[in-house]
């Protein structure tokens, strides 16, 4: 093991990515490491899986792209270039990163799945810095890797297990004979307690907020962002699907993770990552016919894209015309529910009016036949003064053939019509006044 005693100390979190690297160092920084001031995107997330140092992730593609080479290059990076003149500036580039991301920080964690081609040139930088690397690495099953970046780049599965591949097989070669550390993905999720303390127990180092405190912020944060890696579960390795170096590979990691680094498994890797560099120009040709046909499925998928965006921007239109429509009408029936409830009202108004007005008719009707008690009563009063008066001239005419005074028959007739007459008032009277009561 390669002994740097510096003073400040860097966790470098290696990984392909979609790999689980993300969440352990966001589960490492909760733990006590100092973390970077700049992070990428959740956009950049979304698309490779990884949070890392804006800087220094901006860094590691102006390298690959320097020595003709990208991040999803799965061909071994140019060792010639880092010896190169043109170098010297990167590495100067990489000083100033580290200070600005971690500026005075003793104890901080790194992780840019691109390290893992860029090893021999961080290294050196790390070294010139005084910085003690210790390197701990997070696997996931390279076939759910895979399905994810199909799912986000489109790429063929055989294209991503190749990128898994070349990662993990150059980390795990060029960070022999330092402190490092074999996790898996999966046990971080499930078992993140023992992760830990295995880490501690390869490395030699104590976290220095491992504490039941922290127990709950882990789990929250580790809760969080695992519905991010939302692939299906790959559990059968001998998939023949997947290449025998990448199986064989796989077997490796998943071992070193559960029991610990085995010296004597460094021969089968360093085999397999020999045979797969002489296959290079072989693999080069098959996997540009696979490039070459994905990206033209790419274009007829973009093309059946923007049909699809198209009719669904019409769709959205008729929809929005729709519900215009919609509000339109229901305005309207709210409108013609408030005419009815008026109409309603005024129906019951009618109602009240017409039940008022029967009742007046009722009133008049009672009038009516009041006045016409009335006027029968007074029809009857003159018949009755008619009678008197012929009552009078009767007496008058019996009078003068009785040679009765004149005056004398004038008093007996007056005093009997003033009787009848007063007789006719009275009832007359008691008449109006029950006619009163009754209203």
């Amino acid at each position: 093991m390669t002994n740097i005693s510096h003073e400040r100390t860097a966790i470098i979190v290696l990984g392909m990515h979609w790999s689980g690297t993300s969440l352990l160092e966001g589960t490492l920084s909760k733990l006590g490491c100092d973390t970077p001031q700049r992070v990428v995107s959740e956009i950049e997330f979304d698309r490779l899986g990884s949070v890392g140092a804006m800087n220094i992730q901006n860094l590691n593609d102006r390298v690959l792209e320097n020595g003709g080479s990208s991040w999803f290059d799965w061909q071994e990076f140019e060792a010639d270039w880092i010896t190169h003149p043109q170098a010297a500036k990167y590495y100067e580039m990489g000083a100033d990163a580290v200070v600005s991301e971690f500026t005075h920080s003793s104890f901080f964690v790194l992780q840019d799945p691109r390290m893992c081609r860029l090893l021999e040139f961080w290294r050196p930088l790390l070294e010139r810095e005084q910085i003690n690397p210790v390197f701990v690495f997070s696997h996931r099953n390279p076939i759910e890797v895979a399905r994810s970046l199909r799912k986000r780049e489109g790429w063929p599965e055989t294209y991503a297990l190749l990128l898994w591949l070349r990662h993990m097989l150059d980390a795990e070669f060029h960070t022999r004979g330092y402190g490092r550390s074999f996790i898996s993905f999966d046990r971080l999720a499930n078992d993140w307690h023992n992760v830990i303390s295995k880490i501690q127990t390869d490395t030699g180092f104590v976290f220095p907020e491992f504490s039941d405190q922290t127990e709950a912020e882990v789990a929250d944060f580790l809760g969080s962002n695992l519905k991010c890696y939302n692939e299906q579960k790959f559990e059968d390795s001998s998939d023949p699907i997947i290449p025998s170096w990448v199986a064989r590979s796989f077997q490796v990691f998943e071992k070193w993770a559960l029991h610990g680094e085995d010296v004597a498994d460094h021969a089968l890797l360093d085999s397999i990552r020999i045979d797969f560099n002489r296959a290079t120009p072989v693999l080069e040709t098959i996997v540009d016919g696979f490039m070459q046909s994905s990206k033209e499925i790419s274009k007829e998928h973009e093309k059946l894209v923007s049909c699809l965006q198209q009719e669904f921007s019409v769709l959205e239109a008729r929809n929005a015309n729709l519900k215009e429509q919609v509000g339109e009408a229901q305005n309207e029936a709210e409108l013609h529910i408030q005419r009815a409830h008026d109409l309603k009202v005024a129906h019951a108004q009618v109602a009240r009016i017409k039940q008022k007005l029967t009742e007046s008719e009722r009133l008049v009707e009672a009038g009516l036949g009041k006045l016409d008690v009335a006027r029968r009563e007074i029809r009857v009063g003159q018949v009755i003064a008619e009678r008197q008066k012929e009552d009078m001239l009767m007496l008058g005419l019996r009078s003068s053939f009785s040679g009765q005074s004149k005056g004398g028959l004038v008093g007996r007739l007056s005093f009997r019509v003033k009787r009848r007459l007063k007789s006719i008032s009275r009832h007359l009277s008691a008449r109006h006044r029950a006619g009163k009561l009754s209203r």
